[in-house]
């Protein structure tokens, strides 16, 4: 049984990880954000020959594409992260990947929920679609390689 549990602590970790950056105050993660699209704009060409205020507006127009696609890419590894210690259960790779896009989809309710609580934030149902889409995605993507190297597995009943 222990080394079925110790297939858990990779998911446990990232949503430490997912729960510590969403308790973190509004202005601290916009801050974060908004510096992460600053230093992204400039792989964008020509962003290099902005006047400081044109990447300034730049950087505010894809702020939340930023923040949408780190939610996007936090649900990809959790997924991939809870597909693995779900696999410590005997059961199909259809179900197992049901399960654990299901518990994705949950903590992220959870962290909306939690992100409720902290100063500045609230709760937005979008970045639950954004979340569950990553980990949609995620599970398709897993899905797909591990039916191209051996086939999928049966649901057992």
């Amino acid at each position: 049984m222990g080394r079925k549990l110790i297939r858990f602590i990779p998911a446990l970790v990232w949503m430490g990880i997912i729960y510590w950056l969403s308790d973190r105050p509004a202005w601290e993660s916009s801050l974060q954000s908004g510096g992460i699209t600053l230093k992204s704009i400039m792989l964008i060409p020509g962003a290099a020959d902005l006047s400081e205020a044109g990447r300034q507006d730049l950087a505010l127009a894809l702020e939340p594409l930023i923040r949408d696609t780190a939610h996007i890419a936090e649900y990809v590894i959790l997924f991939a992260a809870v597909f693995f210690a779900v696999g410590a259960f005997s059961c199909g790779d259809k179900k197992r990947a049901l399960i654990s896009l299901f518990i994705c989809f949950l903590y992220a309710c959870t962290d909306e929920w939690h992100q409720g609580s902290v100063p500045g934030r609230a709760v937005q149902l979008s970045d639950i679609a954004f979340d569950t889409a990553g980990a949609a995605a995620s599970m398709a993507f897993l899905l797909f390689l591990k039916a191209g190297k051996n086939g999928i597995k049966k649901d057992r009943v």
